[in-house]
């Protein structure tokens, strides 16, 4: 009896070969109480089957970034499930993935916006800006007030955008209607440019073009709208807005990293649309000299 049990087992090297694990892997894993082989009467590790599968299973989690110390503390629970700590661990992975996936946009989109030698200019600083709120304060005066209401505006922003990211087609409507409303609570300028944006994306849903009358009359409604509210030219900032909505990546990466890849060309088709429309428009106004210079420090 003793002789068939002792058959039935594995030595160190056979189990080496048959895992892929070292042998002074394998005797780590016993000093840290991983697994609990038997010994043959010279004192030589012997494994059994359940061995193997405990064995594989730490192998499995330390292939999936699990640190020795937190595969003893799951195996030690009472409650110990496979699966269950295989989702998690999926829910984890998803996560950082997401993340790995924002800084890759950011980085490919901020490298296609900034063309010049010298790092980026005014213009695109401001428009990076946008995906980071929290340094929205540097757009104000040192000794203003205003750098908490922009950043307070900029962090709805791209809540609103997570929010339209999520929403069910059949839902979103009522979800762009909320948020006109909402971005009242930053002013009447706010609410202008925020129901051209939206009513923008619709055309584009409808296939009307970028050129349009209809496109420029929307542009006109918020350009016009704007002026009683905005001190200063606004030609210039709708040229600019124009223009790196045409580029592409006023999206942040946050929400561009939840996206599929059809999800993320219509966004790109949205984005550009929006660009083209608003350039379109600015275009039928009067180009000054004082405008032409402005735009020309900008893009330096």
């Amino acid at each position: 009896m003793l002789r068939t049990e002792v058959r039935d087992m594995m030595t160190t090297g056979e189990v080496s070969k048959l895992t892929g694990i070292g042998k002074k892997s394998l005797q780590r894993y016993n000093d840290w109480g991983l697994i609990s082989p038997k010994r043959s009467e010279a004192g030589y590790m012997l494994f059994t089957e359940d061995d193997l599968v405990k064995l594989f299973l730490v192998k499995l989690f330390k292939d999936l970034g699990y640190k020795v110390k937190d595969i003893k503390a799951a195996f030690d629970r009472p409650d110990f499930d496979v699966r269950e700590s295989l989702d998690c661990r999926i829910t984890e992975l998803e996560v950082q993935l997401r993340k790995d996936k924002e800084q890759l946009l950011f980085a490919k989109e901020m490298r296609k916006l900034i063309e010049n030698e010298g790092g980026p200019n005014t213009g695109e600083a401001i428009c990076a800006l946008l995906r980071h709120p929290e340094y929205a304060w540097v757009l104000t005066d040192e000794d203003s007030d205003e750098g908490e209401d922009l950043t307070a505006y900029f962090k709805w922003a791209a809540r609103a955008n997570k929010r339209i990211a999520e929403v069910s087609p059949s839902a979103l409507d009522e979800c762009l209607n909320q948020l006109i409303e909402e971005s009242e609570k930053f002013g009447p300028s706010t609410r202008f440019m925020t129901q051209m944006l939206i009513s923008l994306f619709d055309l584009e849903e409808r296939g009307v073009q970028a050129n349009s009358e209809e496109a420029r009359a929307i542009v006109a409604d918020a350009y016009y709208g704007m002026e009683d509210y905005v001190e200063g030219d606004l030609y210039v900032s709708f040229y600019m807005l124009g223009k790196y909505y045409k580029v592409g990546g006023m999206t942040p990466p946050s929400v561009m990293a939840q996206l599929d890849e059809k999800s993320m060309e219509q966004l790109t088709d949205a984005e550009s649309f929006i660009g083209e429309a608003i350039s379109s428009f600015v275009d039928t106004l009067e180009l000054t000299e004082e405008r032409r210079k402005e735009i020309e420090d900008l893009e330096q």
